[in-house]
């Protein structure tokens, strides 16, 4: 009788495991923002980059990222920012050849990548103060 209760408690525990934050691979939180707000690098687009590509594009560069591209900077120093390197970053994001992120990473939502797409076409904004009118 013993034995039997054996496989129900193993199969309990790997339930549990599962279920707890952590195990595993968890997709970021989606960034949620009032669609009339202008995005910005600091409130917006910043955190989208640490949830879905600051893996590779950051110190230590990983998967075979050049070392001089990095999202999670905004300007240029000895390396291309993520303002230099919006519009191609942006071109990846909505592509169909190599997608980023990987496929076999958390991937971006549709709005997420729309969010993305507006800071690009406003200019790719650090703060509020580069907006018109300052907000």
């Amino acid at each position: 009788m013993r034995s039997s209760r054996l496989p129900l408690v193993g199969l309990a525990l790997v339930v549990a495991l599962t279920a707890c934050d952590g195990f595993g691979q968890q997709q970021p939180p989606a960034v949620i923002v009032d669609p009339t707000t202008d995005p910005t690098w600091v409130d917006h687009i910043a955190p989208l980059m640490d949830a879905y590509c600051n893996t590779c594009h950051a110190v230590p560069a990983a998967r075979g990222v050049p070392e001089d591209f990095r999202l999670d900077v905004f300007e240029d120093t000895d390396i291309l920012g993520a303002a230099t390197m919006a519009q191609d970053s942006l071109d990846t994001m909505e592509g169909t050849g190599r997608p980023m992120p990987p496929r076999d990473e958390p991937q971006m939502a549709d709005s997420e990548i729309a969010l993305f797409a507006r800071w690009v076409e406003i200019g790719t904004p650090y703060d509020t103060s580069d907006l018109a009118g300052g907000q």
